[in-house]
């Protein structure tokens, strides 16, 4: 008898000291702080926030100064870091009356003057000259030719999958493609198998030119038997285009192109496009096949019928994207974003599509690949943004649209302006940027960056059913205003 009240008092004991224990985790998880993600933090930067928030609690203090907090106790608190080690008090009082401290260290590197002004690609590595040429293939597609050894240097082009390159020498992770003794460009190592040593960069005839035309595009296609590297720039005027290692101008280009011209087995030339809605280049049996979309007549009532556009909600399953100061997650915002975009669009006689339509992992190139297949004329990728460390969240918010190619600048300014009519956020510009869905010629392709996930009242709005349902309609209003202006008048 006994050894069972022992048992039971032992058991009683216990279960009252879990009790204390998830009384006093419950206290404490409502202080819920979101970034840093984890205590002595290394953050190289003159500044960061913390993110995060306090649920029903009543006040929420750093370092003994009171900080404004918004709907579900969210805070954004910017604070200054010295070198070394800077100390964070976060302290609050919860329902029950009781007060909530957790001290946070964040630790700021000292300078290292050794590294100053040095780029990660800004190696001691000097230039070794190869004693012949290795002809090697690009091994994917979209792999950018680079004006220099450096990941930051501007991008000449994106290049096919089995492009064929002579490359003459290397520097660092870059080999160097020869194109003649006056132009060179750089490429990642890791971007290739190679296929053979010459003495010599191989010339390739074009034997034969076909241009065609659809409802769709027109065709300009190039009998190579070999992929090759070209490089095309939007004018004014329309495109300017360059093959390289190519040795004959072929018959037929003169009636459809302008500027021909044949130098150091460069064929260049140009074709006339008022507008430019779209192009590519496709190599497709033993031909290299540029595609230009044909000019886009829209329906006055209805501008946007039969139109195909790919909606991308950023990020989604393992990547989050951004978390606001509540944890609702970016992937999961712009998922409804874009599915209420899809149901307006439906609507107005469109056909769109998403890239995912669940909170899935996907690879950005497989997004691409989806959007050329599926042959949008727009393609939309929907972000909330955010900051890093060293940028203040109060002084950087509101909705930007982001995009490569000039023929996306006139649309990209335009679905800004319609969305920020509809949502009165802080015009955070139109930028040019180098993202993989930016980058995506074939259609008219922007990134969205709505709102801020880590400025609170931006994220407080994004947290709202009809912010969100507002943001949708700007976005499908961009798109009518833009195919109402390809309208002859």
């Amino acid at each position: 008898m006994k050894s069972f009240l022992k048992i039971l008092f032992f058991l009683i004991f216990i279960i009252v000291l879990l009790g204390i224990y998830f009384k006093f985790q419950c206290s404490a998880l409502a202080l819920d702080l979101v970034y840093p993600k984890k205590n002595n933090m290394s953050v190289n930067a003159k500044s960061t926030y913390l993110i995060g928030n306090i649920g029903s609690n009543k006040y929420l203090k750093i370092n003994g100064t009171e900080v404004k907090t918004y709907k579900g106790g969210a805070f954004v608190y910017v604070a200054a870091l010295d070198f070394g080690e800077n100390n964070f008090e976060i302290s609050s009082i919860g329902d029950n009356g009781k007060e909530t401290k957790v001290l946070y260290v964040i630790k700021r590197p000292p300078k290292n003057k050794s590294v100053l002004g040095k780029n990660k690609d800004d190696s001691d590595s000097k230039i070794e000259l190869f004693n012949d040429f290795i002809c090697a293939r690009v091994t994917k597609d979209g792999s950018p030719l680079r004006l220099k050894a450096d990941v930051n240097s501007n991008r000449v082009a994106h290049l096919l999958k089995d492009t064929s390159l002579f490359l003459d020498a290397s520097m660092g992770d870059y080999y160097r493609v020869y194109i003649d003794k006056n132009t060179k460009y750089w490429i990642k190592k890791n971007y290739f198998a190679e296929d053979s040593h010459v003495s010599e960069p191989l010339k390739y005839r074009i034997r034969d030119f076909k241009y065609s035309k659809d409802k769709e595009y027109e065709y300009f296609a190039f009998h190579l038997g070999e992929v090759l590297p070209y490089v095309i720039r939007e004018t004014e005027s329309g495109l300017d285009i360059k093959i390289f290692y190519v040795e004959n101008i072929p018959v037929g280009l003169q009636e459809v192109a302008s500027n021909l011209n044949l130098s150091n087995n460069v064929l260049s030339f140009s074709l006339p496009y008022e507008k430019l809605w779209g192009y590519d280049f496709v190599y497709k049996n033993s031909k290299m096949i540029l595609k230009v979309r044909q000019p886009i007549k829209a329906d006055t009532h209805y501008p946007l019928k039969n139109i195909v556009v790919a909606l991308d909600p950023g990020h989604g399953g393992v990547e989050s994207g951004a978390v606001g100061p509540t944890r609702i997650k970016e992937s999961d915002i712009v998922l409804d974003i874009a599915q209420k975009v899809k149901k307006i669009l439906i609507k107005e006689g469109a056909k769109p599509f998403l890239t995912r339509n669940s909170d899935k992992t996907m690879d950005l190139y497989d997004r691409v690949q989806l959007i050329k297949k599926r042959n949008a004329l727009f393609s939309i990728s929907i972000h909330a943004n955010a900051l890093p460390d060293g940028n203040n969240p109060y002084e950087k918010y509101g909705t930007s649209v982001y995009y490569y190619y000039p023929e996306a600048k006139e649309f990209a300014d335009i679905l800004k302006r319609r969305i920020i009519n509809n949502i009165k956020t802080r015009d955070d510009g139109t930028n040019y940027a180098s993202y993989v869905l930016t980058r995506v010629s074939s259609s008219l392709s922007v990134l969205v960056e709505v709102a801020y996930m880590i400025n609170p009242e931006d994220y407080e709005k994004l947290t709202d059913e009809n912010f969100r349902q507002d943001i949708a309609q700007g976005i499908v209003d961009g798109m009518k205003e833009y195919m109402n202006s390809s309208i002859p008048k």
